[in-house]
């Protein structure tokens, strides 16, 4: 791939810069413009959903309100039951308080009981104070269930314990809030302080408690009476009704807004559109700024690609007659060109980009290099296959590289997909899932575990269950087992050592190979630049190092592995203490 080094101009005539200053600013405003319309949109959409927030804590008050009709209903149906709660009484004894607890919390709140008359609970305004009938006097209201505690200790210490608190919950699906444009639910409930009616008029103690409730936060409401409870709590159920049909439009109201305004996955808005002007513009004015400027004449050197260079003179001829020849641009090639700063361009595919990108990891090639990504599409991974050899975990990771390779238009297509991240790099996980597959036949391990599945083993014997281990025997020297290694050898003693020792060979051989060939790649490269200095002094002392040292270690393996050590009076040698004999005793390797 060639690259050409292009110097390039944007004349503006002298004539016409007032012309251009009139584009400037029609430009701005168009900005303007686009930014005042988003403004307006957004208070728009936060009107709406201020106007949700208020109708929903209008829906709040009145399920509070008709939660607390259907329990004065209970209240005055246990006054009813219990007489000695009376004006002769100076004050409420522990029994009746707990009587009274246990038969409110009993009661179903859907229950409507019929209230006899001459027990009369007057309502209660939240400014004035009336007198109850039957000789009691109380409050109730809503308070959130944190203060439950703070409002029974302060109602029982103000009054000397003349006061009765009782609370109980409210359903918690009944009663929400918005908060930072989000519905929560808020536990509350619902509390009653009855008190004895006071014979003076003016009742200090009644005011002291309805001042601790607004202190703590409590929401009182007003009570009526007993006759005006069922045909009131018909008419709350009627509002209550209307406001959540007028909360459902308006959330489809802002449903709708927001998709004509931010667009959908299957309807595309105009906001969808300014973000692409907005992008273009953004990339218009940060390459704008990396040209030199003087007066109205603009230039600045850019990096085009050989088969690119008619796409752009073509554009630029484009943009010629459509400003009908006020403005233009010119692009003139520059003979001399400097390989050094080159930029390099890789135009990779679906298949190479994840392993183009590991490449990039280490350092992306300098223009006109050796590119080592094709080389490591197989390199890369059968080292992995390698490390990671087994037949069982190699077959999963291939039958999951697999299914997303085929369905991956599929998992495209579905945004909630949580295999989308994973699509870049599938054709890398196939060929990992291959070579790890290949290298657990060659290991002869499935989930760790031997299968003799090709003419069962070279060797004769058992292993009993006994401390002392049984040698096993081979068949023939002829016996070869046709693939991998021999099951036996994971019920040998030295099963351990031999499988780690095999491994780490196979290991160092592969490496060591990966880095002569990285090698001969570099000097390739010092001869394509005529860097002979280099090629010299640094690529051929590396390969005599690199072949001394490490390639002789990879020839004595092989020895090592081709000899017969059964009938040999001197034991296998140990490949790491031969090697660093070389450096202890200067080469003396004896």
């Amino acid at each position: 791939m060639q690259m050409h080094n292009y110097e390039f101009y944007d004349d503006f005539k002298t004539e016409l810069n007032r012309d251009q200053i009139k584009r400037n600013a029609i430009r701005t405003d168009y900005f303007d413009i686009i930014e005042a319309e988003i403004l307006n949109e957004e208070k728009e959409l936060d009107i709406f959903l201020e106007n949700k927030a208020h109708n929903l804590d209008n829906l709040n008050s009145l399920k509070e309100h008709q939660e607390i009709l259907k329990k004065l209903t209970h209240l005055t149906q246990f006054q009813i039951k219990n007489n000695n709660l009376s004006s002769n009484s100076n004050k409420f004894n522990i029994d009746n308080q707990i009587n009274f607890e246990n038969y409110l919390n009993n009661q179903n709140n859907n229950d409507i009981i019929c209230v006899n008359n001459n027990y009369n609970l007057n309502s209660l305004n939240n400014k004035n104070i009336e007198k109850g009938h039957g000789g009691l006097q109380f409050i109730a209201g809503i308070i959130s269930s944190e203060n439950e505690m703070k409002l029974r200790r302060t109602v029982f210490r103000v009054s000397f314990g003349l006061g009765v608190t009782t609370l109980w919950d409210i359903n918690s699906d009944t009663i929400s809030k918005i908060v930072d444009n989000q519905v929560i639910n808020i536990p509350k409930k619902i509390f009653t302080i009855f008190l004895k009616k006071s014979e003076s008029n003016k009742n200090y103690l009644f005011e002291k408690l309805i001042k601790i409730c607004d202190a703590l936060g409590a929401l009182r409401y007003n009570i009526p009476s007993p006759d005006e409870i069922p045909g009131l709590l018909a008419d709350i159920g009627k509002e209550i009704f209307k406001m959540e049909r007028v909360l459902e439009e308006q959330l489809n109201s802002i449903r709708s807004l927001i998709i004509n305004k931010l667009g959908s996955p299957l309807q595309p808005s105009k906001y969808s559109l300014y973000r692409v002007f907005f992008k273009k513009q953004k990339e218009i004015y940060l390459n704008l700024s990396k040209c030199k400027s003087s007066n109205n004449f603009y230039s600045g050197i850019i990096w085009v690609m050989e088969k690119k260079v008619k796409d752009i003179e073509y554009s630029l001829k484009e943009l010629e007659n459509k400003s009908n020849n006020l403005n233009y641009a010119t692009m003139n090639k520059l003979e001399s060109v400097n390989f050094d700063l080159s930029p390099t361009y890789i135009d990779t595919n679906e298949f190479l980009f994840p392993f183009q990108e590991i490449v990039n990891t280490y350092g992306i090639p300098r223009y006109q290099e050796i590119n080592p990504t094709v080389f490591n599409v197989v390199t890369f991974p059968f080292l992995f296959g390698v490390m990671f050899g087994d037949i069982g975990h190699g077959l999963i990771l291939l039958i999951f590289s697999l299914y997303i390779c085929i369905y991956t238009d599929d998992i495209k297509i579905n945004k909630k997909s949580l295999l989308k991240p994973i699509l870049p790099g599938r054709y890398l996980l196939l060929f990992m899932g291959i070579f790890a597959f290949y290298s657990g036949w060659i290991y002869n391990e499935f989930f760790s575990v031997a299968l003799p599945i090709f003419g069962g083993s070279c060797y004769k014997g058992e292993k009993p269950y006994k401390i002392e281990l049984k040698e096993y025997y081979r068949i023939n020297k002829e016996c070869i087992y046709p693939i991998g290694m021999d099951p036996k050898w994971q019920m040998s003693q030295n099963e351990l050592s031999f499988n780690n020792s095999l491994k780490m060979k196979f290991s160092v051989i592969l490496g060591v190979f990966h880095m002569i060939f990285g090698i001969i790649l570099k000097g390739f490269n010092f001869i394509h630049f005529k860097n002979y200095l280099g090629f010299i002094f640094e690529f051929i002392p590396q390969i005599i190092f690199m072949m001394i040292l490490f390639g002789y270690m990879d020839v004595m393996i092989f020895i090592k592995w081709l000899r017969n050590w059964d009938n040999n009076e001197a034991n296998a040698p140990s490949l790491i203490t031969h090697l660093m004999n070389i450096f202890l005793k200067m080469g003396d390797v004896v």
